[in-house]
């Protein structure tokens, strides 16, 4: 089946000029301040450069001659920032961040005087339980989404409206009158879509956070 022919739509640009806008599949993923989107919410392409970022820092490190300490000192105040400034807008699984990370921290580990294969557990345990301290993407997305909602959520920001929005359809979707993030994750998680407040909604279920939100319009 040969599809319809479309007609190209155009904007005018600050120059007063006019641009044809190009047409993108919705699974094709796109740059955004920094950020690898897809319209279909697909995270293949942000976890794809996620994962060759950390493979380029751990090739740095390996090529190094540096100390431990120092070493430390460059994944608190550059490497892991640089790594982490897309989280607030990611849904990685637990496995998935570990995994896009792993190629930084097989070169870290070393670095640090640690063995390459110390145990996850002790990787990612605090200091205070005998670990490494070293951060938890799953974790360190899940505090970043807690965050902005806590921020933007219920003002009238163009922010807080989406998340509004967000929200009513979810609830919609679900079929509960119980605001959705006091809702059990247990019981209506399933019948979710795949998205940003399911992630939200699943990391606070987890880790027994409740998020009291204004209560929908439904």
């Amino acid at each position: 089946i040969q599809s319809l022919p479309t007609a190209p739509v155009s904007v005018i640009d600050h120059h007063d000029e006019e641009r044809t806008i190009e047409r993108l599949c919705a699974s094709t993923p796109v740059t955004v301040l920094g950020v690898v989107q897809a319209l279909d919410g697909s995270m293949a392409g942000q976890l794809n450069a996620l994962t060759q970022r950390a493979t380029n820092m751990g090739n740095r490190l390996r090529d190094s001659n540096i100390t431990p300490r120092i070493a430390w000192q460059g994944l608190r105040s550059m490497i892991w920032p640089s790594l982490r400034y897309c989280l607030p807008a990611t849904v990685f699984t637990r496995a998935e961040g570990r995994q896009a990370l792993l190629p930084l921290v097989k070169q870290l580990l070393p670095k640090l005087g640690a063995s390459r294969h110390t145990p996850r557990e002790y990787r990612y345990a605090p200091s205070s339980l005998q670990g490494l301290g070293l951060p938890d993407p799953y974790i360190e997305q899940g505090i970043a989404h807690v965050k902005y909602i806590t921020t933007h959520g219920g003002l009238p920001t163009t922010s807080g409206k989406l998340l509004q929005i967000s929200l009513d359809q979810l609830q919609l979707e679900i079929g509960t009158r119980k605001p959705v993030l006091s809702a059990s994750f247990g019981v209506f998680g399933y019948l979710a879509t795949p998205s940003w407040l399911k992630c939200l909604w699943q990391f606070s279920h987890n880790f027994s956070i409740q998020i009291e939100y204004p209560q929908t319009a439904l």
